[in-house]
């Protein structure tokens, strides 16, 4: 990855935040080195990330809406880390929890809530990524009409309305599993 990336990445994430409820949410960027990488396949993520080096995890004390926290700051940081280009996909069972926790010193009362992958996305899909997608419906999602609404489910958002929005489609899709 790029240094001037990496830096603008590092200066957007804060180590440690509040979140909207009140809940401490704490922030790692891993950046695994030869050696760390042969320890990620101890760690875990299944096969389904390849590639990748630098990982962002996040951990949020246990408490009321906790997770509601912790999901607002990480998709915030997501589309930070998108409009610098970079791929992603939330992952948040296909990984080694315990491996992740320990590798970012988890703390006690709080949890590793989930994790990205941060890197610059496959040219192209496998085959086993096009099968994911088959198999999840990826290519029937809703259409924009359906999914957002001008302050009632009567009027739908229109996308000049909505005014600019990054383009984040493929932001969790199977093609940002390979990273270069």
């Amino acid at each position: 990855m790029r240094k001037r990336t990496l830096d603008a990445l590092s200066a957007l994430i804060p180590s440690e935040t509040t979140g909207l409820f009140g809940n401490r949410l704490r922030f790692c960027l891993l950046d695994l080195g030869q050696s760390e990488r042969d320890e990620l396949k101890n760690l875990g993520t299944y096969g389904f990330i390849k590639g990748a080096k630098l990982f962002l995890a996040g951990t949020v004390s246990m408490g009321h809406r906790d997770m509601l926290d912790f999901g607002y700051a990480m998709e915030r940081y997501i589309l930070e880390a998108t409009s610098l280009g970079l791929g992603t996909c939330w992952l948040g069972g296909t990984f080694n929890k315990s491996g992740f926790s320990k590798k970012i010193g988890i703390q006690p009362g709080e949890r590793l809530a989930a994790l990205t992958p941060l890197g610059y996305p496959a040219d192209r899909r496998t085959i086993r990524e096009g099968m994911i997608r088959f198999l999840v419906k990826a290519d029937n999602r809703k259409a924009w009409s359906e999914l957002f609404f001008d302050g009632s489910r009567e009027k739908s958002l229109s996308e000049v309305s909505a005014g600019f929005l990054p383009d984040c489609a493929g932001m969790c899709s199977p093609r940002s599993f390979g990273f270069q």
